[in-house]
């Protein structure tokens, strides 16, 4: 089954300026991949008791005039308006731009650049992005959120390094965003060893230090139980952290799939499927919870669902891993919808991009010894029924024990 806990980018800035910084719940970034979130790294954050951790210093107010806010404040409007109408792409270039003026006029608000960048990276320019958030630091070398969202870009590109980098400068200054990001990077070396468990969590609880608000923050600490949970009373700790977090925001889509994960372990199927839903009806294109809800709906014979969870897949780019098992998914659901011949052209389809793949070689004999054989016409049955020992001899001689159709 498949889980996502995202490393996240700060989110766009709409508080007050009398607040020092950009912080409070933020909007991640949907990531594909398997049983691990995407980052590889490891390191981070101070050692130490998170009951301890110390809650950061007061800043300083700012200096800020009437026309700032002013100006901030019509920029913050505009972006609502564009946002609430479904037009923020099509406002991508004019919202960031508006920004990136106030930031020229008033360099003491570096929520101002930050939200340029942010509207960058949404809108899918990212080399822009990465300008606003530079631009940013060359005035305010300690500006914590444009830390975080320039390890989040770095992380995108496949630099786990550079970007934990970035996180570990942003953690330092307090910054939410960066301790979460962490705590994803240790949960998944935790994942081989178990020693880094506490520090993960460690930079879990100093990110809801700091914002106790951090839905991701919540997120990673439901699935690091989740993890490495052994009773059912782990597994019910983690799935109230779930529920909380729910409470926090309840659009964060990736908790409800963790939810459902967890109570698949419960041997809850209906309510876990449920939540797999409701991750996916709050983001169409979380590929994970589609994932998920074709596996459940395969397992209950719902042909039709898991038909429409596969396909949705397919339209989202997966990587080549995910795009296999989706294809051998459709497949399966074709399958037990009596369409012989398109369930055969997805196998094919599956087994173009991974030939040493046997489950699909199984798959592929199953159909035609099974469902394909025709005994009216006795030539072409016994072809049929060579062909498909000939693919099950293939699977068997692999040392596979199990009849798993995928």
């Amino acid at each position: 089954m498949r889980l996502t806990i995202s490393i996240t980018s700060a989110l766009l800035c709409v508080l007050a300026l009398a607040l020092a910084g950009c912080g409070g719940p933020q909007t991640p970034p949907p990531k594909t991949g398997g049983d691990v979130a995407k980052p590889t790294g490891g390191g981070g954050g101070g050692g130490g008791d998170p009951v301890a951790t110390p809650a950061p210093p007061p800043v300083p107010a700012r200096e800020v005039s009437e026309d700032a806010k002013g100006d901030f404040a019509k920029a913050v409007k505009k972006y609502e308006a564009a946002r609430k109408g479904g037009n923020l792409k099509g406002s991508c270039a004019d919202l960031a731009s508006a920004f990136g003026r106030i930031f020229d006029s008033h360099p003491k608000i570096p929520e101002a650049k930050l939200n340029e960048g942010v509207l960058w990276e949404a809108c899918g320019d990212a080399a822009k992005a990465e300008q606003a958030y530079n631009a940013v630091l060359s005035k305010h070398p300690n500006y914590g959120p444009a830390l975080n969202n320039l390890g989040v870009l770095y992380f995108t590109r496949g630099n786990v390094d550079q970007a934990q980098s970035y996180f570990k400068k942003a953690a330092d200054l307090k910054d939410s965003s960066g301790y979460a990001n962490l705590a994803v990077f240790q949960r998944n070396q935790a994942l081989s060893n178990p020693g880094l468990v506490a520090e993960a969590i460690n930079n879990i609880h100093r990110a809801l230090a700091v914002d106790s608000f951090n839905i991701e923050a919540y997120g990673t600490l439901a699935l690091v139980l989740y993890d490495h949970a052994k009773t059912r009373s782990q597994l019910e700790m983690a799935r109230l952290i779930c529920v909380q977090a729910t409470k926090v925001d309840d659009k964060y889509s990736p908790v409800y799939n963790l939810l459902g994960l967890i109570l698949l372990r419960m041997q809850r199927v209906t309510p876990a499927l449920a939540e797999f839903r409701k991750a996916a009806s709050l983001n169409p294109n979380f590929l994970e919870a589609h994932m998920n809800i074709g596996a459940v709906t395969l397992s209950f014979r719902d042909y039709k669902s898991a038909e429409e969870s596969f396909a949705k897949v397919l339209t989202l780019n997966p990587e080549k891993k995910t795009k296999v098992e989706a294809l051998v998914g459709l497949g399966v659901a074709y399958r037990g919808q009596k369409k012989f011949a398109e369930a055969m052209k997805k196998y094919e389809e599956a087994k173009a991009l991974d030939p040493a793949n046997v489950d699909i070689v199984y798959n592929m004999g199953i159909l035609l010894q099974d469902y394909t054989f025709d005994a009216a016409v006795p030539a072409k049955g016994i072809a049929t029924l060579q062909q498909a020992a000939g693919l099950l001899q293939t699977y068997a001689s692999s040392g596979k024990n199990s009849e798993k159709v995928k």
